[in-house]
This record gives C-alpha cells, sequence and structure tokens, in this order.
C-alpha cells in the first residue's frame, strides 16, 4: 500500500486552484481552465504578482484569482486580452 504522505486523506490543491470550500455555487465557480487561461495571459501581459492582483481589484473587486467566479474570469481574460492583443 502506497503511503499517502502527510495530511492523511485528500491531496492538497495547487495553490491559487479553486477553493472547494468557495461560498459560491460549482457551477459559478471559475473553473481549473480559466484559471490557467489568467495565468498564461498575465505572463504574456508581463505582470507580477501584485500587478495581477490590482488588475483583479480593479476588474471584479478579488485579490485572488481562485476567489473569482466564472462570469468575473471571463471579464478579467477580456482585460488581459486586450492588453496583449492576445485573441482567446
Amino acid at each position: 500500500m502506497a503511503a499517502l504522505g502527510r495530511g492523511g486523506g485528500r491531496p492538497s490543491p495547487a495553490p491559487g486552484a479553486p477553493r472547494a470550500n468557495s461560498s459560491l455555487p460549482v457551477e459559478e465557480r471559475l473553473s481549473t481552465k480559466q484559471l490557467g487561461a489568467i495565468r498564461a495571459a498575465a505572463r504574456r501581459a508581463g505582470l507580477s504578482r501584485e500587478n495581477l492582483a490590482e488588475l483583479l481589484e480593479q476588474v471584479a473587486g478579488k485579490g485572488e484569482p481562485s476567489e473569482l467566479s466564472r462570469t468575473d474570469a471571463s471579464l478579467v481574460l477580456d482585460k488581459l486580452s486586450a492588453m496583449t492583443g492576445y485573441v482567446r
């Protein structure tokens, strides 16, 4: 039997991954694909974590990508696409 490692049962989510304990219903939570797209677009735009947090605050009123709803994430992606000229 393989060892489960620290924590015992459930694996820890990736840093910044959508949180299971979000107050949003599952169907409204940011998807993993959206999170990856936000991170990739932020890299293309040359944004630091701090700059990305500022953008999230301006666009969606949130400080972390994992706090975004699907709608918020779409707005952020639109803004990042406009900044980089990248069409999604």
